[in-house]
């Protein structure tokens, strides 16, 4: 009989070292569990933030190539405002000469005029 209260005393001992094995066990997965649901919480918001930050820089890329294209054209309408600017100066430099020259048969005519005029006061 002292060997069947043995075996029970170690079979009962075994069982109470297995509940709190168990017991540990369960509280191990349920900090586990809780750390896992605060990752997932964590995981969740850096998500949200990858999104955040994709949807930033695509609208940042999309200004960068309007201000690209915009640049580009400002330079093109730079570019063909130097051209035009050239083209009105060498216009004004043609129209100055053709003023000038035209002063000076105004000038000549004006003279031939004059003196006309005196021959016919002489007459």
């Amino acid at each position: 009989m002292e060997k069947i209260k043995e075996r029970f005393a170690s079979a009962k001992a075994a069982v109470e070292k297995s509940r709190t094995r168990a017991e540990a066990a369960r509280i191990k997965a349920e900090d586990l569990e809780r750390e896992s649901d605060k990752k997932d919480e964590e995981l969740s918001v850096l998500m949200e933030r990858v999104k955040l930050l994709d949807e930033l820089f695509e609208t940042t890329m999309i200004k960068y190539k309007e201000m690209s294209q915009n640049q580009r054209d400002a330079e093109l309408r730079a570019e063909q405002s130097e051209k035009r600017a050239i083209k009105l100066k060498q216009e004004v430099q043609a129209w100055d000469k053709k003023n000038a020259e035209l002063v000076e048969k105004i000038k000549a005519l004006k003279a031939e005029l004059n003196d006309l005029d005196a021959g016919l006061e002489d007459l």
